[in-house]
C-alpha cells in the first residue's frame, strides 16, 4: 500500500523488510509448514476499531493475505508478515475474476501456512463465499470462518436503529438488486477442481475489464418468480438494507414500486460506513436516484 491506497487488482506486496522471515513466505518457496489452511475472515465495515479481536490476531499472524477492495489500509497493516494479495472486485472497474481468486487460494493453500482470506463485512453475507468454500473443502483444504460486523449492522449502529423492533420490524432482510439473465443458469452440476500445482501468484490475480453481462430490466425482473424474489422480501418486511445497489438504482426504484410499495417510502443512502466521511443520502422510493457524483464509486447501501 503507497500513501494509503489501495493496491489494485492482481497486486502481490512482499513482507515488511524489517520483520524476519521466520516461517512466513519467501518469494516462491513454500514456507514448510506442512499443509495449509484458509480462514475466511470479516473485515468488518471499514472503521479498523470495529474488527474482531479474533480477525486481528489471524491477520497478523498470516503469511499470505487474500483481500478485497473494500478493506481499508489500516486493516491491511496489521499484516506486518503476511504476502498480501490484492483481489479486488468493484462494479464499473477492472476486476479479478473469481475462478482466478479461487485458484489464488488453492495454490497459497498448498504452499503451506496461514492463508487469510479477507472479505469486507461479514465475509458469508454477499461475498461468494460459497465458491471459495466448495473448491477448498473439494481440495481437501482445511477452512475457517471468522464472522465480522456487516455494513448492515454498522450502518443501523450510525443511525442509532434497531434492525428488528418488536411489534414492528419483525423481519430482517439483506438483499442484493444484482440480478443478471446469467443468473437463470443452473450450476449444480459444474465441476469442482482439485489442488492445482503452483502458480505464478504474480499473474494468478490479473484484472479483466468490467462485466458485460446484461442487466435485467425492472419488467423482466417482475415477470420472474425467482428473480424478483429480492424484491417481494422487502415489500413483505415493509424494510430492507440492499447492497450493490448503487448501480442500479433505477431497477430498484421500479421493480419495488411495480410490487406495490408506497412512493412516499423513505429511502437513505449510506456511503463509506463506519468511515470518517460517512455520508447519508435521504430521499423517498418515488424519486430515488443514485447516490450523487461526489459519492460515485465509494461503497454504499
Amino acid at each position: 500500500m503507497a500513501d494509503g491506497v489501495p493496491a489494485p487488482p492482481g497486486t502481490v506486496q512482499a513482507p515488511d523488510p524489517s520483520i524476519g522471515t521466520g516461517t512466513g513466505p519467501s518469494g516462491d518457496v513454500a514456507c514448510g509448514l506442512g499443509p495449509g489452511r484458509v480462514v475466511l475472515v470479516g473485515a468488518g465495515p471499514g472503521d479498523v476499531e470495529l474488527l474482531t479481536c479474533k480477525a486481528a490476531r489471524l491477520i497478523g499472524e498470516a503469511d499470505w493475505l487474500v483481500h478485497d477492495a473494500l478493506v481499508q489500509p489500516e486493516v491491511l497493516a496489521l499484516a506486518r508478515r503476511a504476502r498480501i494479495i490484492a483481489v479486488g472486485k468493484r462494479a464499473g472497474n477492472p476486476s479479478a475474476r473469481q475462478s482466478s481468486i479461487n485458484q489464488i487460494l488453492l495454490d497459497c493453500a498448498q504452499r503451506g501456512g496461514l492463508t487469510v482470506r479477507l472479505k469486507g463485512g461479514d465475509p458469508l453475507i454477499f461475498a461468494r463465499a460459497q465458491e471459495e468454500l466448495d473448491v477448498l473443502h473439494a481440495a481437501g483444504v482445511p477452512v475457517e470462518v471468522v464472522p465480522g460486523i456487516s455494513s448492515a449492522q454498522a450502518a443501523h449502529a450510525a443511525l442509532a436503529m434497531p434492525m428488528t423492533e418488536r411489534g414492528r420490524r419483525r423481519a430482517l432482510v439483506l438483499a442484493t438488486p444484482q440480478v443478471h439473465a446469467s443468473d437463470q443458469r443452473n450450476t449444480a452440476a459444474l465441476p469442482l477442481p482439485v489442488m492445482p500445482p503452483p502458480m505464478d501468484l504474480h499473474q494468478a490475480a490479473a484484472p479483466v475489464p468490467p462485466s458485460r453481462r446484461k442487466v435485467l430490466s425492472a419488467a423482466e425482473i417482475v415477470a420472474d418468480p425467482e428473480l424478483r424474489r429480492w424484491a417481494e422480501a422487502i415489500v413483505a418486511a415493509g424494510s430492507g438494507t440492499l447492497y450493490m445497489a448503487a448501480t442500479v438504482s433505477d431497477q430498484v426504484r421500479d421493480t419495488l414500486l411495480a410490487l406495490g410499495m408506497p412512493p412516499e417510502t423513505p429511502t437513505l443512502w449510506m456511503v463509506d460506513v463506519s468511515l470518517p466521511d460517512q455520508a447519508m443520502v435521504p430521499g423517498v422510493l418515488g424519486t430515488l436516484q443514485p447516490p450523487p457524483a461526489a459519492l460515485k464509486g465509494k461503497p454504499a447501501l
